[in-house]
């Protein structure tokens, strides 16, 4: 750390070692996104975390099965104020073999579930503020820590409190993983579902097959169709993910069905994606007599890069900048709560979190050494915020 830094600072250093073994105690309690049991207990173990702050911690039941969201205020919601946002849920069920932490490798990796998605952000999250509620401008300003357990599936139970969290706050800080090179998220494609139904007219496909109304060549046609768009829109995905429908083979089907996922840069071309395969299913359904159903849409709005927020982006890395870092900022096409923030009318740091890779795979790792240095970079921006050289929004 540079000679210069504040004083503040120098306790997230001391804690480095701290921060790794609690990160590895949590990486190694499972908490997959369909794992009850396991979700409450990473609550748990965050919230005595963030207990430790000296703040009341909430929990926010969000499902009839026990799921909570944990939020934390200190010095209200209303001024000047932060909100620090993370998820505690993970890819990885409980019968995943991809359970532990694998020992710290001497080229500064760790390898592990949700090591950098994102419970290493989580760490990070806990850590700067702690540092942060040490340094003489922290009275000057609030701020929320949210976090949710269900960002995985689509944030669908949690997206009420984002919405309403986002209202209270002139920026968020997303503590999800950094991009590869360490840049911070700046931009992320939108992300929806779509749903499509075929409802045909079964029939013998012996005896009377011209009086049937195949579901599944509609629905393949429809598949089709969808697919072009790829490369028509700009920057769009579709992608067919999962098709099913028939059963006996001497029938004409009557049914079927697909889903797909969607991606998009800007929130425009994500309409106009929608537009085009509502028109598809309606010329495809009538041509063919079959009825297609579409229901879903874009359940996480792109988050775009703006010209307003680009002043946020500027000081998170001019705060790098002063404590000898070098950082950029780019665009992921993964989805992210900044996106349902953003969306909300919040400006959003995204990727405040660990230097990482190789998320949703069994090679997930980070670099244990980000996990100070991400920490300092986060205390001294809100430390810049409170002492007003970061304009409110």
């Amino acid at each position: 750390m540079p000679a210069n830094s504040p004083e503040f600072l120098a306790s997230i250093d001391a804690a480095a070692p701290a921060m790794l073994e609690r990160l590895i105690t949590w990486a190694n309690t499972n908490s997959g996104s369909d794992n009850t049991e396991g979700l409450l207990t990473m609550g748990a173990l965050i919230e005595s975390a963030i207990a430790e702050l000296g703040v009341p911690v909430d929990r926010i039941p969000i499902a009839p099965d026990g799921r909570f969201a944990l939020r934390a205020v200190r010095r209200g919601r209303t001024g000047r104020s932060v909100l620090l946002n993370g998820h505690f849920d993970t890819v990885y069920g409980p019968a995943h073999p991809f359970q532990q932490c694998h020992p710290p490798t001497d080229d500064d990796r760790l390898r592990g579930p949700g090591v950098a998605d994102m419970k290493g952000g989580i760490v990070i999250l806990i850590e700067a503020l702690r540092a942060f509620e040490n340094s003489p401008a922290a009275p000057d300003i609030g701020w929320e820590v949210l976090l949710t357990p269900d960002e995985e599936t689509g944030s669908v139970l949690s997206a009420p409190l984002l919405r309403e969290s986002a209202r209270h706050h002139d920026i968020g800080i997303v503590f999800e993983a950094a991009l590869p090179d360490g840049s911070i998220v700046a931009s992320r494609k939108g992300v929806g579902v779509v749903r499509v139904e075929a409802h045909g007219r079964a029939a013998h496909a012996g005896r009377d097959f011209a009086h049937g109304r195949n579901a599944i060549a509609a629905l393949a046609e429809f598949v089709v169709a969808a697919d072009h768009l790829n490369g028509q829109i700009p920057d769009i995905v579709v992608n067919a993910g999962a098709i099913s429908g028939g059963g006996t083979l001497n029938i004409v089907p009557d049914h079927a069905t697909a889903a797909f996922n969607l991606r998009a840069d800007r929130a425009d071309d994500g309409e106009e994606t929608l537009r085009r395969l509502r028109a598809a299913a309606t010329e495809i359904g009538r041509r063919r007599e079959v009825t297609l159903t579409l229901e879903g849409g874009f359940s996480r709005p792109p988050m775009e890069l703006t010209e307003a927020k680009r002043p946020w982006i500027d000081a998170w890395c001019a705060c790098a900048a002063r404590l000898g870092l070098r950082i950029g900022h780019g665009h992921t096409g993964g989805g992210s709560d900044a996106n349902i923030l953003t969306a909300a009318g919040l400006p959003c740091i995204d990727g405040a979190g660990v230097e990482g890779g190789e998320l949703h795979s069994e090679r997930e790792w980070m670099r244990p050494s980000s996990l100070a240095r991400r920490a300092r970079i986060a205390a001294l921006f809100l430390h810049e915020f409170a002492r007003g050289r970061i304009p409110a929004a």
